[in-house]
């Protein structure tokens, strides 16, 4: 959601698109990278090869953008137009993937109203994800780094 707020903003004000690339670009590799493993890891294979290339499209698109706000000084006005281009392949790419991680949410909501309690799938962590930092670390420390990246 970082991603795209930041797109919203740099439409109303097309100046913060320099301002803020930098940031824009970062959060944007963040999230890509931290992606790719969940995406490579689908088991349905052309959802796998459309979210990884859409991750290493993303990270791509920004590292146009680091170059293209490296050399914005030199002309300006090519250099808007390139970041208008490389916000909006970024800004696709999220949001291509926020919609298939809503459709995925949107399924189990729908179970839930359909049945009146959410699906349990048992205790035993995930074969391919359940083994991460995130599973080792208690729920306390994850939220506390979370709160402090915020």
């Amino acid at each position: 959601s970082t991603v795209l707020v930041m797109m919203a903003l740099s439409l109303i004000k097309t100046k913060w698109r320099r301002k803020y690339g930098w940031w824009f670009f970062t959060s944007t590799n963040l999230l890509a990278f931290h992606t790719i493993p969940a995406a490579w890891g689908m088991n349905k294979k052309p959802l796998q090869y459309l979210f990884t290339f859409t991750c290493v499209w993303c990270i791509v698109s920004a590292f146009f953008g680091y170059k293209t706000l490296k050399n914005y000084d030199k002309d300006p006005v090519k250099a808007e137009k390139h970041l208008l281009i490389e916000y909006s392949l970024i800004t696709l790419g999220a949001y291509g993937a926020g919609f298939a991680e809503f459709t995925g949410i949107g399924a189990k909501v729908k179970y839930r109203l359909a049945e009146g309690v959410w699906k349990h799938y048992g205790d035993a962590p995930d074969p391919k994800f359940g083994h991460s930092v995130y599973d080792i670390l208690p729920e306390k420390v994850g939220m506390t780094i979370f709160f402090a990246w915020m």
